[in-house]
């Protein structure tokens, strides 16, 4: 374990340089993406090394599993580098959030909201992530057509909000004292995060806010890292961020509590209130464990080793399955029909190539940390290798481009733009379909906000 244990700090110190010479870069997402890689793949890897000891690795693929993840580093700064003459400083990034008007952030908080109240009177406890959890029978199997793209828009501009706030308040002065703004901001966080509607996770999702502060500090003077008086801009926020996190993890599991599960999966309103109150409320440790999970889930690093393993050994892979799974799954049900079937990468991976999570004995139990680097592996082999950090940073140089302009249609596309710069830079565990449909999504919203724009240019035009 000591020659793992080793192999992993060696590889974290050379990604620090790599994370460094980002700063070069002068761009906070694609700062905050090699630094959130760095800690989710490489840094949860070594944290389980030291917690479970019964790892077995073979120790050249071992060595080459961490080449592979830090030369995704390296390729990701070289596109950074090669695409810079695109890729919007933050300057433009912060010019473009600052001219959000305040009511455009508490509009996309309380949209947001209204929304699931609406699908709770609805469907019930159905209409939160969280219901997974409950372990109940009656999970919802189909909203009304128009339902999933209207909670998927208004979750994105409530991202992009939460977003806007954490650079308006690295840009304006007391602005966390802005009450109305900063009120919708706490509400819809802490349902969004307890109630489990972000894909990225709950922690992570909390984490890359946090990250993408310190960027936009390192970026206006990367030497306060060496001055210990401004210490305490990292310090503070560090230790609010690090309560948060500690407060999730001592109720993150208060849904597998049977009374509590019970009152979530209550149509009325009270009993759910009431549950909901009580998820809330930290436990203590022992009445948490109330089953045994069935499997240990790994981190991102763990499915990579595995995939090359395989690749090595000769396994021809998934052969291009997930690939094109993907793109069957972004087409809208209202397109595809009710016979749209869904595969989850996850599934395709453990049935093709035989991986399955620590623990689990069945390909049903197939919650895998994925990546676009396992995917495409998975996917294409040596020569897949190359295109996740592309894509990545491809991804961040589009997004980048946020409208300088206080027109509606300019507030709303810039929005969206920063969930899914927040989406790109926090894309170290994910697949496929989440890229595909950002992609597809923004497509749409440009086309709907082309008259709107028309109409703006016009009416300004004419006054």
């Amino acid at each position: 374990m000591s020659f793992e244990i080793t192999i992993t700090i060696c590889f974290i110190l050379l990604s620090m340089g790599i994370i460094f010479l980002t700063l070069i870069i002068k761009h906070a997402f694609s700062l905050v993406h090699a630094a959130f890689f760095v800690l989710f793949v490489q840094g949860v890897h070594l944290v389980r090394l030291f917690n479970v000891t019964n790892n077995s690795y073979e120790s050249a693929t071992y060595i080459l599993s961490h080449f592979v993840t830090f030369f995704y580093l390296v390729i990701f700064y070289l596109c950074l580098l090669m695409f810079k003459k695109w890729l919007a400083p933050n300057i433009q990034i912060l010019n473009s959030t600052l001219h959000i008007p305040d009511i455009f952030l508490i509009s996309a908080f309380t949209g947001w909201l209204a929304f699931k109240l609406y699908l709770f009177i609805t469907y019930g406890a159905n209409a939160f992530s969280a219901t997974k959890f409950l372990g109940s029978s009656n999970l919802l199997s189909s909203k009304a057509w128009w339902e999933n793209p209207m909670e998927f828009y208004l979750t994105t501009f409530a991202i992009g909000a939460s977003v806007s706030y954490v650079i308006k308040l690295f840009a304006i002065r007391r602005y966390a004292y802005n009450l109305p703004v900063t009120l919708f901001f706490v509400l819809f966080n802490t349902i969004y995060v307890i109630t489990h509607s972000t894909d990225l996770g709950p922690r992570r999702y909390i984490v890359l806010l946090f990250l993408i502060y310190i960027s936009l500090l390192v970026w206006r003077d990367w030497k306060i890292i060496l001055n210990f008086r401004y210490w305490s801009k990292f310090v503070v926020p560090a230790l609010i961020i690090g309560g948060m996190l500690f407060y999730y993890q001592s109720i993150r599991t208060n849904f597998y509590l049977p009374e509590i599960a019970t009152k979530l999966r209550s149509q009325s309103i009270t009993q759910f209130s009431e549950g909901l109150f009580q998820v809330l409320i930290p436990v203590p440790e022992p009445r948490r464990i109330i089953f045994e999970v069935p499997f240990f889930r790994e981190g991102p690093f763990d499915l990579i080793y595995e995939i090359i393993e395989k690749r090595v050994n000769g396994h021809p892979g998934t052969d291009g399955k997930i690939l094109q799974n993907s793109f069957l799954l972004i087409i809208p049900k209202l397109i595809a029909g009710p016979s749209k079937t869904t595969i989850s990468t996850d599934r395709i991976i453990s049935s093709e190539m035989g991986i399955l999570p620590v623990g689990s004995s069945s390909a049903s139990n197939n919650d895998l940390p994925t990546s676009l680097l396992a995917v495409f592996i998975a996917d294409f082999g040596w020569p897949g290798f190359f295109f996740p950090p592309i894509i990545i940073a491809l991804g961040l140089v589009f997004f980048s481009v946020t409208p300088k302009s206080s027109y509606i249609s300019a507030s709303i596309k810039t929005l969206f733009f920063l969930s899914a710069l927040l989406s790109f830079a926090g894309n170290v565990e994910g697949d496929l379909v989440s890229v595909f449909s950002i992609s597809r999504d923004a497509g749409i919203l440009m086309l709907v906000l082309l008259p709107v724009h028309f109409f703006e240019t016009t009416l300004k035009r004419y006054k």
